[in-house]
């Protein structure tokens, strides 16, 4: 009996990898993943972004300061292979866009965000107007 799988293999599009161990086998090319902490100062959100550049991350927050916005976007390559011959081969924009509610207690001028292109984690500092205030 013989088994024929279909593997995508993806990796972000950049002018520096051309070596193709760089490729990744994967299920779900885009990924990001997020977390929230409280401490008594600040709020924090970590969001992972692998693959993701400084420059196609953009944070906005509306007008009324209740929601902060983060959307990234990058070019992808996907190749599928059919019995470890090239099939298709395709590139395309992958982009993802989060809403996050900002609590009322956090002082909207002192909001900072870094990314950190090495581990592909975007960080949100929230501070709070007054300590030890939980939301």
């Amino acid at each position: 009996m013989e088994l024929e799988l279909g593997l995508k293999i993806t990796r972000a599009r950049d002018n520096d990898v051309s070596s193709s161990t760089d490729f990744k086998v994967s299920r779900d090319s885009l990924g990001q993943l997020w977390h929230s902490r409280e401490t008594d100062y600040v709020f924090i959100l970590t969001l992972r972004l692998k693959g993701f550049k400084k420059d196609g991350i953009d944070t906005e927050i509306n007008k009324e300061g209740d929601m902060i916005t983060i959307r990234g976007r990058k070019e992808v390559e996907e190749m599928v292979l059919v019995k470890w011959v090239k099939w298709r081969k395709e590139s395309e924009i992958k982009e993802f866009k989060k809403v996050f509610r900002i609590p009322d207690i956090v002082n909207l001028d002192k909001i900072k965000a870094r990314f950190d292109e090495e581990d592909g984690t975007l960080t949100v500092t929230f501070p709070k107007k007054v300590k030890g205030i939980t939301g």
